[in-house]
């Protein structure tokens, strides 16, 4: 499915700003932000990988919703088709992120997404907002476990290019 400039802009800044987001799971050292991951489930828009006491690797899953979200029938569609049944096996932190909320609707999308666990980011403005933090979902799951090793990859492949004096921005 192609992706829109508004998809792209949000998944790019919140990439450039991760650390807000690994801020709020008190994961404050090392990361790598990698988009469009696929897993047996699906396929997450952004996957934010943050080191827990420095041995530790925690994915934490983006779904981006570039168009913003109009209604609770249009937030319960997202989570339903998008999240719901596939992030679900994958992720024990889930979050949806969009840069706007229909004025009327976000007191009602906040509270839905908390009680489900998942967190709520919003990206505008070049800035990104924690706007309800994700909590930890069910016990992992295989799929969780395989996840979190390819992020564990991910970081070593980083380390191993930047001592090399490459820069490593991203992996998709």
């Amino acid at each position: 499915m192609p992706r829109n400039s508004s998809h792209s802009r949000i998944t790019n800044l919140i990439s450039a700003n991760a650390k807000e987001i690994l801020r709020e799971h008190n994961l404050e050292g090392d990361f790598i932000a990698v988009k469009e991951l696929k897993f047996s489930r699906g396929r997450a828009d952004l996957v934010i990988y943050g080191l827990c006491r420095g041995f530790c690797v925690i994915p934490i899953a983006i779904e981006v919703k570039g168009k913003g979200i109009v209604s609770a029938t249009d937030l319960l569609n997202t989570i339903n088709e998008k999240m719901r049944g596939a992030y679900d096996y994958a992720f024990t932190h889930i979050y949806l992120a969009t840069s706007e909320i229909r004025p009327g609707v976000e007191n009602t999308v906040r509270r839905y997404l908390s009680e489900l666990g998942y967190g709520l980011i919003l990206a505008k403005n070049g800035k990104v907002e924690v706007a309800e933090v994700a909590k930890p979902r069910s016990p992992p799951r295989n799929e969780y476990y395989r996840i979190a090793s390819q992020g564990l990859l991910y970081l070593a492949v980083k380390h191993a290019l930047e001592e090399e004096d490459f820069q490593v921005d991203h992996i998709s």
